[in-house]
Parts: C-alpha cells; structure tokens; sequence
C-alpha cells in the first residue's frame, strides 16, 4: 500500500481537558509513560474509545461498502479510500448487538495496525480525550454484553461520568481462531 495514502484527514474532535487547564490541539503532546489519549465514540448507546495512535481519520460514509464473498459475518464489504482497498467490519455485528435499520452507522473510523488498514463502522464520534494511565480499570468478565477478550481496560472522564471501554483492536481483528472453531463445530 501507498504510504501517501495513510496521510491522516481527520474531523477535528476537540480533546476534552479538566477545568482550569488549557485546551490542546490534537497535536498536543501526551506524556506516554502517564497519559494516553482515546478516540471516544458511540456504539449501540454506549461508548468505548481507540487509542489516538491507531485511529488514521475518521470518514462519513459515502455509499455502501462492495461485497465480499466468503467474508465473516461482520465484514460489511471492502471500500476504495484513494487507492487502498480496506474491508468495513461493523462493531456491532463483531459484539453480537442486534442491527437495527432504523439508524445507519454515521462515521468509519480508519485504523492502521501494523500492516493492516480497516475501517470500523461507529454510530457517531464523540471527542478525543486524555486519561491518565492510573484512571485505567481492568475490565470485567462482560461490560454490556461484550465479552472482556474485546476490551483492555475502563475509565471515566469524571467520577460522576458513565464508563468508557477502551477496545482491543488486535484481538478485534484477529479472526483465524474464530474460523477454525466454527469449521470445526461445522464439521461435526
């Protein structure tokens, strides 16, 4: 794939901060060893958030993603984003939520993991935020319905805030188990 191609575009989500200090760009620097940022957005009423470093733009969706025969049930298709071809994975179908029509996804967040580009299908994107490392919980056996093997961690913007789940993209990507489990089960 083109390098050129992974230039990020990005919508401008401001970075919500704490009362009295100063609002930073996207740019701003984070102290990795304390701090770590996360794109926020909503997915079947709750939120969850992706580390900043993986998220390379956000795009509205356009027209519907080309199909792809023999793909997991959760690949909505493939779609050119200038040049490149990446495959649509719809989270909720990933987590096992019920889709409902009513309400088409309104962003793709385009994550770049190691060699790998794809886009997530999200209801909305809500800000970028920073967390303080210490602020991070261990997840739960099931947050919402979602299994922990998704999910590394929670945290909150505020005390009296709702949970944020911090997804784990790697294991949201890795499929070969799942096959070879459900060939398995299908072979039986």
């Amino acid at each position: 794939m083109a390098e050129s191609a992974l230039v990020p575009k990005r919508e401008q989500v401001p970075a919500r901060t704490s009362p009295g200090r100063s609002t930073p760009g996207l740019s701003a620097v984070v102290d990795a060893a304390t701090e770590t940022q996360q794109v926020c957005f909503m997915l079947a009423g709750a939120e969850y958030g992706v580390d900043i470093a993986l998220v390379k733009e956000i795009i509205k969706p356009t027209m519907e993603p080309t199909p792809v025969p023999q793909s997991p049930f959760f690949v909505e298709g493939v779609l050119d984003l200038r040049g490149d071809i990446i495959p649509i994975i719809d989270l909720k179908k990933r987590f096992g939520f019920k889709v409902a029509d009513d309400k088409p996804p309104s962003r793709i967040l385009v994550i770049s993991m190691a060699d790998i580009i794809v886009g997530f299908l999200v209801d909305s994107v809500t800000e970028v935020i920073r967390v303080n490392k210490s602020a991070i919980q261990e997840a739960p056996g099931k947050i919402v319905g979602i299994d922990q093997e998704y999910i590394w961690g929670v945290t909150k913007r505020s005390p009296e805030s709702h949970l944020i789940m911090l997804l784990d993209v790697e294991r949201i990507l890795k499929i070969e188990d799942e096959d070879v489990r459900r060939e398995a089960t299908e072979m039986t």
